[in-house]
């Protein structure tokens, strides 16, 4: 193997450069860039009714479009919350089938995986009501307490105190 004098632990390749050296050199040729972006827009052209048909055949299939929306939902949850949908079944079963907050029986269609946006940690499953609460009160702390103390100021004294109570409670 002879060594490539820009990286002398990887093969020669052409040029003087190994390959990795190489393609990187070429990608800044302007020439090449340009000659890429024609070849690209041939290429769909090309292949524009290709993907169109196998596009129609796939989504007319309906053993593949149950697949495709598993995939889609597996690799969201994935990707937005590190869980898998299993993981976020076993949540909501381990919460008795019911939203966090409220208490609303739940089921795998209707669930919300509830995360701290800022450090993307998952809390629990809730129904999209109660989701929805948390994001629209900013989802902190100071938003809820706030939330609290216009509840309780509005409504009869009685109410008032047990909301204190259970505020004094929680602290």
């Amino acid at each position: 193997m002879r060594p490539a004098p820009c990286h002398p632990e990887r093969k020669y390749y052409c040029n003087g450069l190994c390959q990795a050296c190489y393609m990187a050199k070429r990608r800044e040729n302007p020439a090449f860039q340009a000659y890429m972006i024609e070849y690209q827009k041939g290429y769909r052209k090309r292949t524009e009714e290709q993907q169109k048909a196998y596009q129609l055949k796939r989504r007319q299939d309906p053993a593949k479009q149950e697949r495709d929306r598993a995939l889609r939902k597996k690799s969201g949850y994935l990707q937005k919350y590190g869980i898998t949908p299993e993981q976020a079944v076993d949540m909501l079963a381990g919460q008795g089938w019911c939203c966090a907050l409220c208490a609303r029986e739940l089921s795998r269609e209707s669930m919300n995986v509830d995360h701290c946006h800022t450090t993307g940690r998952v809390r629990g499953i809730l129904c999209t009501r109660c989701n929805s609460a948390l994001g629209a009160l900013g989802d902190n702390p100071a938003g809820l307490f706030r939330a609290l103390q216009y509840v309780s100021e509005k409504k009869t004294d009685a109410l008032a105190a047990s909301v204190q109570q259970a505020i004094g409670v929680a602290k």
